[in-house]
């Protein structure tokens, strides 16, 4: 009850998630507070995509899958991946799986990655040009599996973001009554996340760079860097010539 006072339901039921509950479990007030980070870190990530679909309706400004750009189907891959291993870990009782999944998909994949890139397409694009649309039909489908899959752990915050959403899939007053997620297998494409992994991995090597730039002064942002690839081999430079369109909004240089 005082931990209710203290930090109000939803952290208490994300703390109470993120433990085995097949294993010893240790509490106090002091581990119930650390779940704040990543409650924030989720909470943002439904503040970001609410804040992108303002202007979205899906029924007139949706983009089809086969015209995306591949991050924006790389987000779509990782979002049915997620209803995926929810489901599996929510079936099993697991739901420190449960809680683990969705926080790193916010933490990691959204919040750290994808929201990062999307940025400039979605500031500065124009409003109805197909490339903001691309990302907020991308960001769409995000919000709608998330709410859901979240709804089970974050009972208010999940009720809160659905009260807050312009489009659902479903007229519906509460989130509580929606129906679970279904996984689109359609779009699920392993060769496209091996690519993308690899790129990211590119991507973190030139951050480290960028990161080592700014300390020493001799940038600001990194937009303020121009990047030049020595390759060791033709295989990685030809792997980088075919997504050479992709790799300036994805480095933000």
């Amino acid at each position: 009850e005082d931990a209710l006072k203290r930090f109000g339901a939803d952290i208490i039921r994300l703390w109470a998630s993120s433990q085995d509950y097949r294993q010893d479990i240790n509490t106090s007030m002091a581990l119930m507070g650390r779940m704040s980070d990543p409650y924030r870190r989720i909470r943002n990530t439904f503040r970001f995509l609410l804040g992108n679909l303002h202007d979205f309706d899906p029924r007139k400004d949706s983009v089809e899958y086969t015209a995306l750009p591949e991050i924006d189907r790389w987000a779509l891959h990782k979002t049915h991946r997620l209803i995926e291993t929810v489901t599996r870990a929510f079936e099993g009782f697991e739901f420190h799986k449960v809680h683990h999944s969705i926080h790193h998909f916010c933490a990691v994949d959204m919040s750290a990655f994808y929201f990062d890139v999307l940025k400039d397409r979605l500031y500065t694009w124009g409003k109805d040009s197909t490339g903001r649309r691309a990302a907020q039909t991308a960001l769409q489908e995000v919000l709608q599996a998330l709410v859901k899959l979240s709804a089970p752990l974050l009972v208010h915050t999940a009720e809160e973001a659905w009260s807050a959403m312009k489009q659902k899939d479903e007229d519906l007053p509460s989130v509580h009554l929606a129906t679970w997620p279904q996984v689109k297998t359609q779009w699920i494409d392993v060769e496209l996340e091996k690519r993308w992994a690899k790129l990211i991995r590119i991507r973190e090597g030139v951050l480290r760079g960028l990161e080592t730039l700014r300390e020493n002064k001799s940038i600001g942002k990194s937009l303020e860097a121009y990047i030049c690839f020595y390759v060791p081999n033709k295989e990685l430079y030809d792997f980088l010539k075919i997504h050479e369109s992709a790799l300036v909004p994805l480095l933000m240089v």
